[in-house]
């Protein structure tokens, strides 16, 4: 009861909503006048299934543990893509639930124009926003192959 009360006064009467924002002192379209609130469908199944895969996943563990202690989502990128800032959160929040373990993504990139744009902040919402750790050519040290020598094979490899 205590848990739909309140949801029932918003499905009767959603405009209640910008009075208890309002409230709250929080601005939700910056200054416009006349607002409309409109009921909408709070199912999150996707009708077609669709598979998200991140570049690359890996769960860091103490020695010895089988859970997780962080999950860590790679997304390599070599220039911007404006639907990732929207599919991203999608694949962090599923990483988040299944193993109930903070959630970091890490972004590779190769120029200083993707590093800006990826660093973000991507806005969701208010207080949601994803900064994701972007790492490129300017933050790692410089990875060079030693000259092959007759004889000597090298497994290093070359930072471009």
């Amino acid at each position: 009861m205590l848990h739909e009360a309140p949801l029932d006064i918003m499905r009767e009467r959603p405009e209640v909503l910008l009075e208890v924002l309002a409230l709250a002192k929080v601005d939700v379209v910056g200054g416009a006048e006349e607002l409309r609130v409109v009921v909408a469908d709070s199912a999150l199944a996707e009708v077609t299934p669709v598979l998200r895969t991140p570049d690359f996943v890996a769960e860091v563990r103490a020695e010895g543990e089988d859970k997780p202690r962080l999950i860590l989502v790679v997304e390599v990128q070599r220039g911007t893509d404006v639907d990732k800032p929207f599919t991203s959160p999608l694949c962090l929040a599923m990483l988040h639930a299944r193993h109930r373990v903070p959630v970091l993504l890490l972004v590779w990139v190769f120029d200083a124009k993707t590093a800006r744009w990826a660093r973000g902040p991507h806005v969701l919402g208010r207080g949601l926003a994803l900064s994701p750790v972007v790492v490129g050519p300017a933050d790692l040290p410089a990875i060079t192959s030693p000259r092959r020598q007759p004889g000597r094979s090298s497994s290093r490899c070359s930072w471009p």
